[in-house]
């Protein structure tokens, strides 16, 4: 392989790099520690709650929920939103 497809090769990551970043979604949780358990939800999803072994764990399971609740496949996704009043 020549210099030149190397360089390709570098630059397309790094593009794709770039889109990844400007993909990003946050979103609220609200979480705490009982016992062993590290306990969690989506603010905007707060009757679906998750659990994990370590706080990194229970961040990796609320992202997992937030695609299952966000997918359009689950009925009767229950959530809260802002409405503005007059």
């Amino acid at each position: 392989m020549g210099d030149t497809e190397g360089m390709g090769a570098r630059v397309e990551v790094r593009a794709n790099e770039q889109k990844e970043e400007a993909d990003v979604t946050t979103t609220k949780m609200v979480y705490w520690q009982e016992d062993e358990c590290w306990l969690g939800y989506l603010e905007e999803f707060p009757d679906y709650w998750t659990q994990g072994e370590t706080l990194d764990d229970l961040k990796q399971h609320l992202r997992d929920l937030y695609t299952d609740l966000t997918s359009g496949e689950l009925p009767g996704v229950r959530r809260v939103t802002d409405l503005t009043l007059a």
